[in-house]
C-alpha cells in the first residue's frame, strides 16, 4: 500500500493543463478518471502520461465525453488500463479528439 508521503509527492508531480496544451496527434494513456462538478458543470478529469513524456498531466475532458460513474469504477478495475487519448487540434473554438 502506498504511503501518505508517496502519496502526495505523486499528486504534486501531475501537472494541470489544458486539452489545448496537449501535444497534437500524440498518444496520451489514462490512468485515472474522476467526475466533479466545477462551476461550469459536471465533467471529467483525467490523469494521463504520454508515453515519449516523463510527466503525469491532468486534463478536463471536454464536456462532449460522458462517462458514468458505473464505467468509472468499472475502468479503475481492470489492472491493466488500455484507454488512449488522442487530442487531434481545434476547429474553431472545438477540441478534436478520439479515443483509442
Amino acid at each position: 500500500m502506498e504511503s501518505f508521503k508517496e502519496r502526495i509527492q505523486k499528486e504534486a508531480a501531475v501537472e494541470k493543463i489544458s486539452v489545448g496544451e496537449l501535444t497534437p496527434e500524440r498518444e496520451y494513456g489514462i490512468e485515472k478518471l474522476t467526475r466533479t462538478t466545477t462551476q461550469y458543470g459536471p465533467c471529467i478529469v483525467a490523469v494521463m502520461k504520454a508515453a515519449e513524456e516523463d510527466r503525469w498531466v491532468e486534463v478536463f475532458l471536454p464536456k462532449a465525453v460522458t462517462i458514468s460513474d458505473v464505467e468509472i469504477k468499472d475502468f479503475h478495475d481492470v489492472p491493466d488500463k488500455n484507454l488512449i487519448f488522442i487530442f487531434l487540434g481545434r476547429l474553431g473554438q472545438k477540441f478534436k479528439y478520439k479515443f483509442k
